[in-house]
């Protein structure tokens, strides 16, 4: 079992069979990241048969001009992973947030209604929307 991500809930846990790990040689490894095959693996076998869903991991999306202040606070920001794009600036938003954009822009409310209509998670059809949005190529 590879934790890759890791949960967005401190409080998450489980029992573990320590004996198992000795003697049937089982692994938990806990990193930030897996080897390559592991991600092809991840893309291939699991997320292209439905069997994962990874858009349930990202809680924030944002332009580029929101990176830097975003990795630096990264332990201060609750939820899960952060999506930057570098083709735009937009700040780092929640997902649940987006509708507080739409006082400066109105597209925003859009982009949050794609979202509620994918049980609040990003989307390709969100991605799609705010690449036409900022008129991304």
């Amino acid at each position: 079992m590879n934790l890759f991500a890791g949960p967005t809930d401190s409080n998450f846990s489980a029992e573990i069979n320590l004996y198992g790990c000795h003697y049937n040689a089982t692994g938990i490894p806990g990193i930030t990241g897996g080897s390559i095959d592991d991600m092809k693996e991840a893309i291939k076998n699991r997320a292209a048969k439905k069997e994962i869903k990874p858009s349930v991991m990202i809680t924030h999306v944002g332009g580029i001009n929101s990176n830097v202040d975003t990795t630096m606070n990264l332990p201060n920001i609750p939820g899960g992973k952060k999506l930057t794009y570098l083709q735009f600036d937009m700040p780092m938003t929640a997902i649940s947030d987006l509708r507080n954009l739409a006082q400066d822009d109105p597209f925003f409310n859009n982009l949050a209604d794609i979202c509620d209509r994918n049980n609040g998670l990003w989307s390709v059809e969100a991605e799609q929307a705010l690449f036409a949005h900022y008129d991304v190529k």
